[in-house]
C-alpha cells in the first residue's frame, strides 16, 4: 500500500507543525496507543502523507505515501465516520505506516476533515473502549480547528491588521492546555476594542431548545452579563445558528428597523443599528459570537470574510476549553477499575494527608495488590480481566461506609484512604479485607477467577510521622508476605 509520489503536500509552518505534533503526542498519551499519527492528504488528493507522529515503533515508514486510489485509505478518509478495527490479525506491514509487521491487535480513526485521518493503534489489547473512540472523535475535531485557523491566518498574510488580530485573539495558542473560557473574555474585549463595536459577547446552546447561555460579554450594561440565559425566539442568533450561516447588517442594509437579536422586547442596553453575528460548532455544540454598534460600523464593509471567519477562531477557543475538561476527567479515572487514577490518587492524598495533619487527626491507608497481574492478563480476555478489576473496585470500595479516598497506586494495586480511624480500627480493617480478597478466588459474575492477592495498611500518626511515611510502612508491609499469610 505504499507508494513514492512526488512531495505534493504543502509543508506546514513550524508552529504549525509544533502544534499539530502536540495534539498527536496528546493522543497517544490518552489513548495509550502503541502509534498516534495525523494524515493529511496531498493537493491533488492523490496520496496520504503522515504529517504527526507519536510511536513507540522503530519501523515507521515516515517517508511513505499512502494511495487514495478507491481502496483502505480512501474508505476510511471518505466514509467521514470513525472507524474501529478489533481483533486485527493482517500484517501491519501491508497497511503503509510501519516497514515491518508489529503485531498491532487493533486500530481506530477518525477523518479529520475531508481531507485527513487520525489514525490510533495499539499493541496491548484486541479493542478499543466506546470511551476512547469518543476522546478520538474529539482529538480529530481539536485537529480540525487548528488546521482551519491555520489556513485563517496564512490567507489573512496580506493583511496586517488581519495576521496581527489572530495571534491576540488566542496569545496562547502554542499550548493548547493554557486555553479556557477566560480567554473569550479576553477575545471579546480585544474585538470592542479594535473593531469598533460598543458590544460584543458570545453564547453556546444550552439544549435542543431555543435557550442559550451567554459565555463572555464586553461593552453590554451588567445584566447582559456572562451566565445569562436568554431565549433566541425570532431572532438572528437563532436563525445564524440553525442555519450555519453568519450574518453581517449595516446601516443602509435595513433603513429604520432595527434587527432582532435573540427575540421580540429584549433588552439590550443598546439600540443594534450595525449588526454582526457569526456562528460556530464546536466539540460542545453551537455558539455564536455578537457584535453590535448603535452607530454605522463601515470596518464590517471592510473585509467581510474576514469577520465572517472570526467564528472559526471562537470555536477553537471554546473546543479546547470543553475538550480539556474532558481530558481532565479522562486523566482522572483509571480506564479499567473505574477508580481514581495512580497520578491524581497521589495528589488527592497529599490533599487528604495535609487536611489531616492541620487538624491533628488521623489516617489508615489500605493495600490491596493482585501479585500475579501478569498471569491474568496473558490467560484471560482482557475484558474478562476489565470486569475483574471493576468487581475489586466495587468491593473495596464497600469494605466500610465511611467516607473514602479509593484510587489505584500501581498495575494492579488498589489503595483505599480514610480519615478519623484509630490504630484498632486499622486492624478491623485490615482483617475485613484480607477476608474478601485473599481466598485465592474472585467471583466475576458468573466465572471464578484464581488469583494471589495481599493486603497490608499504615495508620498516621501511630506508625509514621508524615505521609511518605504512611505509604512506606504500607507498601512494607505489602511486601512481607508474612503479613498476610
Amino acid at each position: 500500500m505504499i507508494s513514492h509520489a512526488s512531495s505534493l503536500v504543502r509543508l506546514p509552518s513550524p508552529n504549525l507543525a509544533r502544534r499539530l505534533q502536540d495534539l498527536v503526542a496528546l493522543a497517544a498519551d490518552v489513548l495509550d496507543a502503541f502509534t498516534a499519527a495525523l494524515l493529511l492528504e496531498d493537493e491533488d488528493g492523490g496520496h496520504l502523507k503522515i504529517m504527526a507522529l507519536q510511536s513507540l515503533s522503530d519501523n515507521i515508514a515516515v517517508n511513505s505515501w499512502l494511495p487514495m486510489d478507491g481502496g483502505f485509505w480512501t474508505k476510511l478518509v471518505r466514509g467521514g465516520v470513525p472507524y474501529h478495527e478489533t481483533y486485527f490479525e493482517g500484517d501491519s506491514a501491508r497497511l503503509g505506516i510501519y516497514t515491518s509487521d508489529e503485531g498491532i491487535r487493533a486500530f481506530m480513526t477518525a477523518p479529520v476533515g475531508e481531507k485527513g485521518l487520525l489514525w490510533v493503534d495499539t499493541r496491548r489489547t484486541y479493542s478499543f473502549t466506546a470511551k476512547h473512540l469518543k476522546m478520538l472523535v474529539e482529538l480529530s475535531a481539536t485537529a480540525v480547528n487548528i488546521l482551519e485557523l491555520a489556513a485563517i491566518a496564512e490567507d489573512a498574510a496580506q493583511s496586517a491588521r488581519e495576521l496581527n488580530l489572530i495571534p491576540e485573539l488566542v496569545p496562547n495558542f502554542s499550548d493548547l492546555a493554557t486555553l479556557d473560557n477566560r480567554d473569550l473574555d479576553r477575545a471579546c474585549a480585544l474585538i470592542l476594542e479594535t473593531g469598533g463595536f460598543d458590544g460584543v459577547l458570545t453564547v453556546s446552546r444550552v439544549d435542543e431548545r431555543s435557550l442559550f447561555r451567554i459565555t463572555a460579554s464586553a461593552g453590554f450594561p451588567s445584566w447582559v452579563r456572562k451566565g445569562r440565559l436568554v431565549k433566541c425566539d425570532g431572532g438572528l442568533v437563532g436563525w445564524c445558528t440553525e442555519n450555519k450561516l453568519p450574518k453581517l447588517i449595516v446601516e443602509a442594509d435595513f433603513g429604520e428597523a432595527l434587527p432582532i437579536v435573540f427575540h421580540r422586547g429584549e433588552k439590550l442596553g443598546l439600540e443594534a443599528k450595525t449588526l454582526a453575528i457569526v456562528p460556530w460548532t464546536d466539540a460542545e455544540g453551537d455558539g455564536a459570537i455578537v457584535m453590535a454598534s448603535s452607530r454605522p460600523n463601515w470596518r464590517l464593509d471592510e473585509n467581510r470574510a474576514w469577520w465572517e471567519s472570526l467564528g472559526k477562531v471562537f470555536a477553537l477557543v471554546s473546543s479546547v476549553a470543553f475538550q480539556q475538561e474532558v481530558l481532565g476527567g479522562i486523566r482522572r479515572y483509571d480506564g479499567e477499575s473505574g477508580l481514581f487514577s495512580e497520578g491524581y490518587f497521589r495528589a488527592e492524598t497529599r490533599r487528604v494527608f495535609a487536611r489531616a495533619s492541620a487538624a491533628k487527626g488521623s489516617l489508615v491507608l489500605l493495600l490491596v495488590l493482585v501479585t500475579d497481574m501478569d498471569r491474568l492478563y496473558l490467560e484471560h480476555d482482557h475484558a474478562l480481566v476489565n470486569r475483574f478489576l471493576e468487581t475489586l473496585a466495587d468491593q473495596l470500595e464497600g469494605i466500610t461506609r465511611r467516607s473514602a479516598v479509593a484510587g489505584k497506586f500501581r498495575t494492579g494495586g488498589l489503595a483505599l484512604l480514610l480519615e478519623g480511624l484509630p490504630p484498632r480500627e486499622r486492624d478491623r480493617l485490615s482483617d475485613k479485607a484480607t477476608g474478601a480478597f485473599c481466598s485465592g478466588r474472585i467471583q466475576v459474575g458468573t466465572e471464578e477467577i484464581s488469583c494471589n492477592i495481599r493486603v497490608a495498611a499504615a495508620h498516621y500518626p501511630s506508625e509514621c510521622s508524615d505521609l511518605a511515611g504512611l505509604w512506606r510502612k504500607a507498601l512494607n508491609k505489602l511486601e512481607t508476605p508474612s503479613s498476610n499469610e
